[in-house]
Formats: structure tokens, C-alpha cells, sequence
């Protein structure tokens, strides 16, 4: 049976992030596949428990995880406890 949402190739976890652009640091899901999904509009996925990067066409299984609500939501919530 095929996956109908977004899965990490390598640990199978549905807990994903959506980046705007890769990270050149992060391990990254590469090959000829990959170049064509990237081409034709795919979006760009990062693992959040074994951090590696992919491109997949399919939807994700839960709302994704933003970094910058997670940075702006520490930030603010350090100035409320001063």
C-alpha cells in the first residue's frame, strides 16, 4: 500500500518540517529522483528526529512545524516570565 502522506526515507516518521530553502549543513535526500521532484514543484521537508532534508510531492500528515513561530514564541515567551 502507498504512503498517501509525506514520509522521512529514512526513519519513516511523519513529523516533518517545511524549509524554504535547504541547508547546506543538514544531511540531504539527493539523486536524479530527487533533482526531478525539486524541478517539478515538490517541496523541500526536514526530519526533525534524524534531520535529513527531502523533497516530496505528497501532503503532510499534521500541521507542520515552523522554525520561526518556534524561535518568535520562545522569545516572547521569555519576556513574559521577566
Amino acid at each position: 500500500m502507498a504512503n498517501r502522506v509525506a514520509r522521512c526515507p529514512d526513519c519513516g516518521t511523519t513529523r516533518l518540517a517545511i524549509r524554504r530553502k535547504r541547508d547546506h549543513i543538514e544531511r540531504y535526500y539527493g539523486g536524479l529522483l530527487a533533482w526531478w521532484r525539486r524541478k517539478t514543484g515538490a517541496r523541500l521537508y526536514h526530519c526533525i528526529f534524524c534531520r535529513l532534508q527531502f523533497y516530496s510531492n505528497r501532503p503532510l500528515a499534521a500541521a507542520p512545524v515552523d522554525y520561526d513561530d518556534i524561535r518568535t514564541a520562545g522569545v516572547l515567551e521569555l519576556h513574559r516570565h521577566r
